[in-house]
C-alpha cells in the first residue's frame, strides 16, 4: 500500500454532455494509461461506455449501478476500498459519474469515510456542460444545477455548435450558480489535463486564490437559480473573530444545514493569530487549516456557501456572536 494518498478526480455532467469523450481524450494523453484507475457510476445494466473506454482504460475496475444516492453509495464505497487494495498500481483515480447522479454524494462518501478520507485525496470535481442543452435540463430532476454548484472546474462543451452571445449568456448563468469554479470552453471535449487534474479543489492552501475575486462580482447571487432554491452566498466582513466561538458556531451551523450545504469555503481573521484561517468542505465535512501569514495586507473575512435554501441573515447573525 502506498503511503501518499491516491489523487481522485470526479467528472460529472448531464447525459450527453461529453463526459466520456473528455475522459477518453484525457486518458489518451498519458504515456501509461494503466496507471490511471477509472470507475464509472453507470446508469442501467448495459454500460455502453465500457466499449468506448476499453482501449484507453485497461485499469478500469468496476461499474457502480443505480440512479439514486441511496442505491449507489454503499456500492461506491465498496469499489473505493477495492481500489485501495491495489493503490500501489495506480497514480490517479478518475470517477466518471452517470449523468443523473449527485456528485456531492460521491465526494461526501470519500470525505466522511475514515479509511477513504485518509488514503484517497479528493483533488476536485469537474462538471461538463452541454452548451446547447444545459438550460433545458435546469427544471428537470437530473441534478444539473447541483452538478454545477459542486464543481471546481466547469468545461462548457460543444461551443462549436453555439454562438458567442449564447455562450456569454450561458457562462453568466453558470456563474450565478457557481462563481468560484474555473471555466473552460471546449469543442468535442478537446482540452488539456490541467482542466481536470491538480485542481486543489479540496486543498485548504488554495482557498484564498479560489475565492479572491468572488465577492466583488457575487456578493449575493441567485437570479433564476434562486427560484430553484440553489444560491451562492458570499459574505465579506472586516471583523476579528474568536476562534473557539467561530468553531462552535460553524460546527452547529453545518450540522443543522448539512443537507443544504453543497460547497463551503472561507478565509478568516482571528484574534492573536497572525495567519489566515481557511476552511472548505462539502455538506458537513468541513476542514479548517492555517493559511499564509496576513503580513501587511488588510484583514478581511470572506465566506462562501453554495447550496439550497441558505439564509444570509442567519449566517451573519451567527458570525456576530463570534466577534472578539
Amino acid at each position: 500500500m502506498q503511503n501518499t494518498p491516491l489523487p481522485v478526480t470526479i467528472i460529472s455532467g448531464f447525459l450527453g454532455s461529453g463526459k466520456t469523450t473528455l475522459l477518453k481524450r484525457i486518458l489518451s494523453t498519458f504515456e501509461n494509461p494503466k496507471r490511471i484507475a477509472v470507475v464509472e457510476n453507470e446508469l442501467g445494466d448495459t454500460p455502453i461506455d465500457d466499449l468506448l473506454l476499453a482501449e484507453y482504460a485497461p485499469a478500469k475496475l468496476d461499474t457502480v449501478l443505480g440512479r439514486t444516492c441511496c442505491e449507489t453509495r454503499g456500492a461506491f464505497v465498496k469499489v473505493m476500498r477495492s481500489i485501495l487494495e491495489k493503490s500501489q498500481d495506480f497514480d490517479r483515480l478518475i470517477i466518471e459519474s452517470t449523468g443523473v447522479v449527485h456528485p456531492g454524494m460521491l465526494a461526501n462518501a470519500i470525505l466522511s469515510d475514515p479509511e477513504l478520507s485518509t488514503k484517497l485525496k479528493l483533488d476536485g470535481i469537474v462538471t461538463v456542460v452541454d452548451a446547447l442543452n444545459f438550460e433545458a435540463h435546469l427544471d428537470g430532476d437530473g441534478h444539473a444545477r447541483e452538478q454545477v454548484a459542486f464543481a471546481d472546474s466547469i468545461i462548457i462543451n460543444k461551443t462549436d455548435l453555439s454562438t458567442f452571445d449564447n455562450l456569454e449568456k450561458l457562462t453568466k448563468l453558470l456563474k450565478t450558480i457557481n462563481p468560484t469554479a474555473k471555466y473552460t470552453h471546449a469543442s468535442y471535449a478537446q482540452t488539456d489535463a490541467s482542466t481536470i487534474m491538480n485542481l486543489g479543489g479540496f486543498d485548504t492552501s488554495k482557498v484564498s486564490s479560489a475565492i479572491g475575486g468572488c465577492f466583488a462580482l457575487h456578493s449575493h447571487v441567485g437570479g433564476k437559480s434562486h427560484q430553484h432554491k440553489i444560491t451562492t452566498l458570499a459574505i465579506n466582513t472586516t471583523d476579528t473573530y474568536a476562534f473557539l466561538s467561530f468553531k462552535d458556531w460553524l460546527e452547529e451551523y453545518v450540522a443543522i444545514n448539512r443537507d443544504n450545504i453543497y460547497r463551503a469555503k472561507g478565509v478568516l481573521s482571528f484574534v492573536n493569530v497572525d495567519r489566515k484561517i481557511v476552511f472548505q468542505g462539502v455538506h458537513d465535512n468541513i476542514y479548517v487549516d492555517l493559511g499564509e501569514p496576513w503580513g501587511d495586507s488588510q484583514r478581511t473575512n470572506t465566506l462562501i456557501f453554495i447550496g439550497e435554501n441558505l439564509n444570509e441573515n442567519e449566517i451573519r447573525e451567527g458570525l456576530k456572536k463570534c466577534i472578539y
